[in-house]
């Protein structure tokens, strides 16, 4: 693991895996859909390479001896060739980039605390599309006490989010009779690409993109978790109107929760949700 957990210069890790993908096949690990393993932009060294380190580097422990040797021709190659790649020119071709862990303590990773009324209840159900990360929609009360899970695993932020939320007298009387939104998360086998739910349920939102700040990647994780479509969805609309706009904003270590409320009376209320 003390291979795989080390910090590569950007060059080095992508000839390294351009080197297993020609070995092993680019469709070989299903899960990344074509394209590099997810990184985290660490920063830039004194002779000016990018550094990365591997986001999931467990992924690779069967994998080591042919990184070692990608890593030797990735060496081998830029010696020949003295070319240097920069992240702007191949973000594209990478599944997913993260910032540091120490980058999050100053902007934190981004997740939607979204409490709803019955016809809230409906409009997720109704716009909520199936993908990659999550199975299916929940919904746990707001009572006196606060958010009730006792019936439900939770997993993720979710319990940091829910003790604080409830000791927070205020939140739990303005989120009062409502339904917290929860998501059962899924595990995908990176291998075969196939995800299987996990009975597991997490608020939605997720880690944020090395070029994001906490409200956009709230926004974007929310629509991609949702599986909402964008063209048309009522909740994308209501999600990126009132997330940069809300005051109740739960704080953690790495991340934030920001809460928000959808409960019209009626349907024709959406609209005033989106034009508020």
């Amino acid at each position: 693991m003390d291979f795989l957990s080390q910090t590569f210069t950007l060059s080095n890790y992508y000839y390294m895996f351009k080197y297993v993908y020609d070995t092993i096949g680019i469709n070989y690990f299903k899960g990344f859909k074509n394209k590099l393993p997810p990184i985290r932009y660490i920063g830039i060294d004194e002779n000016n390479n990018q550094l990365v380190i591997l986001a999931h580097p467990k992924d690779f422990s069967k994998h080591v001896n042919l990184l070692r040797i990608g890593l030797n021709e990735a060496i081998k190659k830029q010696t020949e060739s003295e070319i240097t790649i920069r992240l702007e020119d191949i973000k594209d071709e990478i599944l997913e980039i993260y910032p540091s862990t120490t980058e999050l303590y100053e902007i934190p990773n981004g997740f939607s605390g979204i409490f709803v009324n019955e016809l809230g209840m409906k409009l997720i159900l109704d716009e909520f599309h199936e993908n990659d990360e999550v199975a299916n929609i929940s919904f746990i009360p707001v009572s006196d006490f606060g958010i009730e899970h006792k019936d439900i695993k939770l997993c993720g932020v979710s319990e940091s989010f829910i003790r604080k939320f409830n000791m927070k007298d205020s939140l739990k009387n303005k989120y009062k009779d409502l339904y917290l939104v929860i998501g059962e998360m899924k595990d995908i086998n990176i291998i075969t690409g196939e995800t299987i739910p996990t009975n597991k349920y997490n608020i939605v939102g997720g880690k944020r993109a090395y070029n994001e700040n906490s409200i956009e990647s709230t926004i974007r994780e929310t629509t991609e978790e949702l599986g909402l479509n964008v063209e048309s969805s009522k909740i994308y609309k209501i999600v990126n109107k009132l997330i940069p706009l809300t005051k109740d904003i739960i704080r953690c270590t790495s991340f934030n929760v920001y809460c928000i409320y959808i409960c019209p009376k009626k349907e024709s209320d959406y609209e005033l949700f989106i034009n508020k």
